[in-house]
């Protein structure tokens, strides 16, 4: 950064004046230097070739030289010389570190930003420039404060913290578990604050792991030493849900080739899966070939516990019967047919054996019946 003025001088009789140098422009890279020769002569002659009394030089550098010849109404000539002189730098403003600072709700303190080289001194969130200013911390504040050069090519930016307590100090948010279960709650204080209880279960530590069996709120309190202590609350939720009750039958017998709608019913029910089908939800139909038994997971309304049932379905077979072709011969037959428990037999002898010895010629019938029909 640099200084503004320079002043190089030539005389030509009472009439001329000397050139003149101003520093204009205030940052390196940006700086104009105006030179200047008083005005009223009858014309002037640059050695950048401008003809006016005044010109800019954008960016100029040190010890480059300037010139200009100027002529009066009286026929005065002189050329008149000088360089850019070098510039002299500037000290860049400092501002010395304020800590972050935790104060009682509705403060007011002074704030006296110190440093080396400050000049004017900013407040950006006030919207006013002084030496000290007054804050009213009524909640958690960020302030900066803005110190430019003398030129405004740098600056110095200042920025702390008021913390209020209650918003400087985060506790867990509120929680929810199932019957059994535990969570941690934790709270979040600055270093120089050590002093805090939890209750119920009068805890000192900034962390503590809790199982209630009931719902219940925890209250920590922390002692910050300015007379304002502080309280955050945590709500533990326990979720309870009355056991799932079903009031439905689990065992259907059906005939071959007949299908079964499913509609799960009952109390506390919450998400049901069908797991070795990959569904989800009450209802479900189904067409087994052979009997079955379907598992099914309910999960209850508070979704902590899974009630596991088997939903069974006992399939009948249509009666059957096959006796080959007929035969001859002297030899003793013994006929047959399949054994299942829930067939009834007749044979036209009225035996109801599942097997008939045939010791002569003759016709043999036999009826077969269960629940789904008869042959």
């Amino acid at each position: 950064m640099w200084s503004r003025a320079h002043a190089g001088y030539a005389y030509l009789d009472a009439t001329c004046k000397p050139l003149e140098i101003k520093i204009d422009g205030y940052c390196i890279d940006s700086i104009t230097a105006k030179l200047i020769v008083t005005q009223g002569f009858e014309r002037y002659l640059w050695n950048t070739g401008d003809t006016t009394s005044t010109i800019i030089v954008q960016n100029p550098k040190p010890g480059n030289p300037y010139s200009v010849s100027v002529t009066s109404s009286t026929g005065c000539s002189i050329t008149l010389k000088d360089t850019i002189p070098e510039f002299e730098e500037l000290a860049a403003p400092k501002f010395n570190k304020m800590n972050d600072t935790l104060v009682c709700p509705v403060t007011k303190l002074w704030v006296h930003p110190t440093g080396i080289h400050l000049n004017d001194i900013y407040w950006v969130e006030g919207g006013y420039s002084a030496d000290s200013f007054l804050i009213h911390a009524k909640d958690s504040i960020t302030l900066h404060f803005v110190s430019p050069d003398n030129f405004g090519c740098n600056r110095d930016i200042l920025v702390f913290n008021l913390f209020v307590p209650s918003d400087a100090i985060m506790v867990s948010p509120d929680q929810v578990i199932c019957p059994g279960d535990s969570v941690t709650l934790s709270i979040g204080v600055p270093d120089a604050l050590t002093n805090l209880n939890w209750t119920p279960g009068n805890l000192k530590s900034k962390s503590i792991k809790v199982s209630p069996n009931v719902s219940t709120q925890y209250h920590v309190i922390v002692n910050t030493g300015k007379n304002c202590d502080v309280e955050k609350l945590v709500n533990v939720t326990v979720k309870l849900a009355p056991p799932v009750q079903l009031n439905m039958n689990l065992d259907t017998t059906i005939c071959e080739g007949q299908s079964i709608n499913i509609n799960v019913q009952g109390e506390g029910i919450g998400t049901i899966f069908w797991p070795g089908l990959n569904r989800i939800g009450p209802s479900l139909t189904i067409q087994p070939k052979v009997s079955k038994s379907y598992p099914i997971e309910i999960v209850n309304l508070s979704e902590c516990d899974t009630f596991l049932y088997n939903y069974n379905a006992l399939v009948h077979k249509i009666p059957y019967v096959n006796f080959g072709s007929d035969f001859c011969g002297s030899q003793d037959q013994l006929l047959t047919v399949p054994n299942f428990e829930s067939w009834n037999y007749t044979w036209n002898n009225f035996t109801t054996d599942t097997f008939l010895e045939v010791r002569k010629s003759g016709l043999y019938t036999i009826v077969i019946s269960n629940e789904c029909g008869g042959i």
